[in-house]
């Protein structure tokens, strides 16, 4: 996500210290440092607070922009416009990463573009609160048409899960409730047809379904 920016454009102030964040300089985030990076944030030393948003930047990903809004309201006015740097970087290669995969899916020689694409808007759909609700509500549908859109020309349908989890959840964001209900009695009926597993930490369609008709018996 976060390549180097096209263009010899020069860079200055917050821009430019984001720059060094992303040259390796710093350590990659661990499962045992994630969780505790919003405690940092909130109550470290200003020097702390950095490395912290440090961190965020080297491994984002949208469900850690949360991260980056908080340290957009920090105390420490270096750090704000750090995080302030970071966002716009954040709107930028989301920009790219969704004009990169949108010209291979016209390609047609990636088979999985289409869902590549999907997964990237719904993920930012989900998660990055650095983008407005209604953005956020674009992006979705955006994602949903791009999987129906792969499926109507012809492609292989074997990211049908995927492309059901994300219509989920538009329908969710819309209020559309009933249409869940269909969904998922049409998925948990094909899921016992055919006997498939389903992880407990999948985001998958089946997964949902499960969770959507559990809570409805409840």
């Amino acid at each position: 996500m976060f390549g180097p920016v096209a263009g010899r454009s020069a860079q200055r102030g917050a821009r430019l210290a984001v720059a060094r964040m992303l040259d390796g300089r710093v350590h990659h985030a661990t499962p045992d440092t994630l969780s505790s990076l919003v405690t940092i944030m909130r109550h470290g030393a200003v020097a702390e607070r950095r490395r912290a948003l440090e961190t965020v930047v080297r491994s984002f990903e949208p469900a850690l922009s949360p991260l980056i809004a908080l340290a957009l309201t920090d105390s420490d006015q270096t750090i704000r416009a750090l995080a302030a740097a970071a966002s716009a970087r954040v709107a930028e290669n989301l920009v790219l990463s969704r004009a990169r995969l949108s010209a291979r899916v016209a390609d047609g020689g990636d088979p999985d573009a289409a869902t590549n694409l999907a997964r990237l808007l719904g993920d930012h759909a989900r998660s990055d609160v650095l983008l407005s609700d209604s953005q956020r509500l674009h992006l979705r549908e955006d994602a949903v048409a791009t999987m129906a859109a792969a499926v109507s020309d012809g492609a292989d349908d074997r990211h049908a899960d995927t492309r059901d989890a994300l219509m989920i959840e538009a329908f969710w964001a819309a209020g559309d409730y009933d249409a869940i209900d269909w969904m998922a009695t049409a998925i948990q009926a094909s899921v016992d047809r055919t006997d498939a597993p389903t992880g407990a930490n999948d985001r998958g369609a089946s997964t949902l379904a499960n969770w959507w008709l559990t809570g409805a018996v409840a």
